[in-house]
């Protein structure tokens, strides 16, 4: 026997672009025929478990979403499989994700029929139904799942640079008082740093407390003399 699939599809359903599954699966009734879009109620378009206890179906929305209602199609036949059903919503996936808050119990959902579960944007990745304590069979012939996508706090703080100060000795026979030529080694060092993979920085040269920047030093090794600056660089 061939089974008709056609009806009209669901819209504005974040369900459809996740991954559906179950605990068992009875015949080839596998757990994506309740995220297909389609809100037909007879066997050939509805999940199927087996028989057994705690049954649950779930999917992966793929993101974290604030899920404002739930929409559940219940089959044409033995509609009473479905009572007690818990609608659970998270971000867990322990014991297969029917540990996480409850949304609401399903008392009943008529043959042929679908009803709508308000979940006032309960915070989840994962939506699952699951049928506690009792062995039964779980049928789902459509679950629809209305959400939006958690966006993330925004922070009103500024950003916070680092300074970091470094004192350089220079071998040099140039006027290092002259700001041309300091500009010129600042430029100097900015490249090498860039070489280095250092970004998102400022040099300048720092000036001392008596209003120099530069000071000539007298060293005992064969160096011979040399100036020092204090060179400070700033980064994000």
């Amino acid at each position: 026997m061939e089974w008709s699939r056609r009806a009209v599809p669901v819209s504005d359903n974040v369900a459809l672009r996740g991954v559906a599954a179950q605990s068992s699966q009875f015949s080839d009734r596998d757990a994506h025929y309740a995220i297909d879009g389609y809100r037909n109620t007879n066997y050939g378009s509805c999940t199927h478990t087996t028989q057994q206890t705690n049954p649950w179906w779930r999917v992966d929305l793929l993101d974290v979403y604030k899920v404002t209602a739930v929409t559940i199609t219940n089959r044409d036949e033995v509609p009473e499989r479905l009572d007690g059903a818990e609608i659970r919503i998270g971000n867990s996936l322990e014991n297969n994700g029917i540990n996480n808050p409850r949304c609401v119990v399903i008392s009943h959902i008529p043959a042929r029929e679908t009803y709508t579960f308000q979940c006032n944007k309960m915070e989840g990745r994962y939506v699952a139904v699951v049928i506690p304590v009792r062995s039964e069979w779980l049928t789902l012939c459509e679950v629809e799942v209305f959400a939006t996508v958690k966006t993330p706090e925004s922070s009103t703080e500024a950003p916070k640079s680092k300074r970091t100060v470094v004192r350089m000795k220079i071998q040099s026979d140039a006027d290092l008082t002259n700001q041309a030529v300091g500009d010129q080694l600042l430029q100097q060092l900015h490249v090498e740093l860039v070489k280095q993979g250092v970004s998102n920085f400022q040099l300048r040269w720092r000036t001392q407390p008596d209003g120099q920047i530069f000071h000539r030093e007298e060293e005992e090794k064969e160096c011979g003399p040399s100036q020092t600056g204090v060179c400070g660089t700033e980064g994000g």
